[in-house]
């Protein structure tokens, strides 16, 4: 059946974003590896779309970002407000991300993170935020903040805590979303 979708449509960890060029593209070897009938995981993916987008400049995360992308033959983009990342974008290229990771420390102030996750967040209600951060205290799952992330990372984290939460953030979005119904 996985055979039958992706020969009718290409798998989006193929395809590009319009304007972004993507830091980190596995080889098509690898891709066709990935989603062989013998990759049990492949039925299983963490990023089904293919992309994440880091807005800011990434550097702090790019290393994890990319090591998370690499084991789910997906993409990682970076782009800032400054490169023309706006709502509209985002809203046009929603069925192609996964989720968006927000980089606090790139942003400014608190308040302009929090503000332009909030323009995110109105655009967009069904892509899943991970916020990061350097001024937060820790980690937060909950979903406290929940109006403008739906996971907040403090700066620094592992590959695999970048794995571990990207369900999370997943399950905060669906709650978020369902409390607005």
């Amino acid at each position: 059946m996985l055979k039958q979708a992706t020969a009718t449509r290409p798998h989006p960890a193929r395809r590009a974003i319009a304007g972004l060029e993507p830091l980190r593209a596995l080889p098509e070897a690898s891709v066709d590896r990935f989603f062989s009938n013998n990759n049990p995981i492949a039925f299983r993916r963490l990023l089904p779309k293919g992309s994440m987008l880091i807005c800011g400049d990434g550097q702090s995360m790019l290393r994890e970002a990319n090591r998370v992308a690499a084991r789910h033959a997906a993409r990682v983009y970076v782009a800032t407000p400054e490169d023309g990342l706006t709502t509209d974008w985002m809203r046009a290229h929603v069925p192609d991300i996964d989720l968006i990771l927000v980089d606090s420390d790139c942003m400014g102030e608190i308040e302009d993170t929090i503000d332009f996750c909030l323009q995110v967040r109105r655009a967009t209600p069904a892509l899943p935020i991970i916020m990061v951060s350097s001024e937060i205290r820790g980690d937060d799952y909950t979903c406290e903040r929940m109006m403008a992330c739906d996971v907040s990372l403090k700066n620094g984290f592992s590959d695999m805590k970048l794995e571990k939460t990207i369900p999370i953030a997943y399950a905060n979005n669906a709650y978020y979303q369902s409390s607005r119904a």
